[in-house]
This record gives C-alpha cells, structure tokens and sequence, in this order.
C-alpha cells in the first residue's frame, strides 16, 4: 500500500462504517479545488487494507460504476480490514 493510501486510511480511522475522505489536490486556475475522493469501508475486525482504484483515463467511466457498485456489497460487520475505493482518480480527464 502506498503511503497516500495509508494515509487515507488512517484519516478515516475510528469504529467500523463507510465514510468519504476528500483528499485536496490542488487549486486549479479557476479558483476551483481539485480533490479526490475515497470511500473508505472499516471493518468490525482489524484485518488488512485494500485499496481499488479506477478511473485513471477520462473513458474509463464503466470501471468507475463498477468500484462504486462494491460499496454496498461490502457490509462492516462482516468485514475485517479496511477496503479504500477510488472511482475516479483522475478527475480532470473525467
């Protein structure tokens, strides 16, 4: 695991749930700030961290949906560990 994505999880720490982290980027030209967002599942148990990341190219738009689509399927108290998902990691080329 990378250490922005051990970050990440140690951001959204604490009891087990589902929580979005907004990771700032930058500010762009525009006055508008560009941020990633991560949903981050705590399990019940303590366990391993994974992390799934898509959307690193703008037409990547169906493995986007596909990420999102495992949040519900992954409920904390049958979780142990901690699953990081990243939708779009590339959100200007979206």
């Amino acid at each position: 695991m990378t250490a922005g994505m051990q970050a990440i999880a140690e951001l959204a720490g604490g009891d087990p749930g589902h929580r979005l982290v907004e990771t700032p980027v930058t500010l762009l030209a525009s006055g508008q700030r560009l941020t990633i967002t991560t949903h981050v599942v705590r399990g019940a148990r303590p366990g391993p961290t994974v992390g799934i990341v898509s959307g690193l190219h703008g037409d990547e738009i169906s493995t986007a949906e596909l990420v999102l689509s495992l949040v519900p399927l992954l409920p904390p108290d049958d979780l142990a560990g901690t699953v990081l998902l990243i939708p779009m990691a590339s959100p200007l080329t979206f």
